[in-house]
């Protein structure tokens, strides 16, 4: 069967779906409990956040009770400071902005958490409507994603998991729209995904070589081209490395 590739671009996603979804995270995001790595998780991004605004002198951003503590001695001494702080360093930063305290803290961040859910779950549906072009089937392999009950559940609290699966389906399509439509501003967003993926966890890195295999198969196949496939190869690496 021979694909429509222009479907990648294709706005026939369930827009009014992904809103009654995020209506329905409102109404339930207090709901659930705080997981026993959570704190841990926050303290990352506190850290890293004192450690820019020590570095920046910014001091709207520098944690009182560390005040007079040298911020990098803190941040090399940070437990599970190998992961990254895609998704907790802003929204640390939002909660500061937003003077968020106590507990509602915690409501912030699994709403944040369950948001990008959500967005994940628009470019769930993406990828299948390209591999299937029917809408009932996007919809209902998005369906299946939603009601797992672990996976549902996660999507509060786990900002570790669950934020990493959210970047990895996002990033799956910037793969696609770049292997099928390489050019530039599709090579920034899929190196922005790229890189948010593997800061969260390091097995991101996958999508790296699922992407060098995917440009030398396509460029390959229609080009012959091995300084465009390089060309291609490195923009991306260089951008996810930025």
């Amino acid at each position: 069967m021979k694909i429509n590739y222009k479907l990648l671009s294709s706005k026939n996603y369930p827009i009014y779906f992904f809103i009654f979804f995020i209506f329905i995270g409102s109404l339930i995001y207090r709901d659930y409990g705080i997981s026993v790595d959570e704190p841990q998780q926050r303290e990352i991004g506190k850290t890293s956040l004192n450690y820019i605004a020590h570095l920046f002198k910014i001091p709207e951003f520098i944690d009182p009770q560390n005040r007079h503590i040298k911020a990098e001695d803190v941040f090399q001494g940070q437990k599970d400071r190998d992961y990254g702080v895609a998704f907790e360093l802003p929204v640390e930063f939002l909660v500061k902005i937003l003077g968020i305290q106590d507990e509602k803290i915690y409501y912030f961040r699994h709403y944040i958490n369950f948001i990008l859910f959500g967005i994940c779950l628009i470019f769930f549906y993406k990828i299948l409507f390209f591999r299937y072009q029917d809408s009932s089937i996007a919809l209902l392999g998005t369906l299946f994603l939603i009601v797992s009950p672990r996976i549902f559940g996660d999507a509060f609290h786990n900002t570790k998991d669950l934020a990493f699966l959210s970047f990895v389906v996002i990033a799956s399509y910037t793969l696609i729209r770049y292997i099928f439509q390489p050019n530039t501003l599709n090579c920034i967003w899929h190196s922005i995904a790229t890189a948010c993926a593997v800061d969260l966890r390091i097995m991101g890195i996958i999508l790296i070589g699922l992407t060098t295999a995917g440009l030398i198969l396509q460029l390959n196949a229609k080009s012959k081209n091995l300084s465009l496939i390089f060309t291609k190869l490195i923009s991306y690496l260089t951008l996810t490395c930025i």
